[in-house]
């Protein structure tokens, strides 16, 4: 289950959400904090993108920059690879 929350987390900030992209990465930080020392990268590195993640979100909001989740809210699926009809997937985001 703590894998899916890193994976939700790792999405949600691909998707630039950044409210639930920290609360799954908290999730995941707080299911895996006592974990055995091999298996430790992925809570380090799930640390730095909380950090990152929250630093930058002060920071845009200062500049009142929006997410670009929030940015492409009108974005048609058919408009991310020209295929209409097509559903969007979340890799035609990245």
């Amino acid at each position: 289950m703590a894998v899916a929350h890193r994976h939700l987390a790792e999405v949600y900030d691909r998707l630039g959400n950044e409210k639930n992209a920290a609360h799954y990465y908290a999730r995941f930080i707080r299911m895996w904090r006592d974990c055995d020392p091999e298996l430790r990268p992925p809570v380090d590195s799930a640390e730095r993108a909380l950090e990152g993640l929250t630093s930058e979100t002060i920071t845009n909001r200062r500049r009142g920059v929006r997410p670009l989740a929030r940015r492409c809210h009108g974005l048609q699926a058919s408009s991310v690879n020209n295929a209409p009809g097509r559903a969007a997937r979340i890799g035609d985001f990245a």
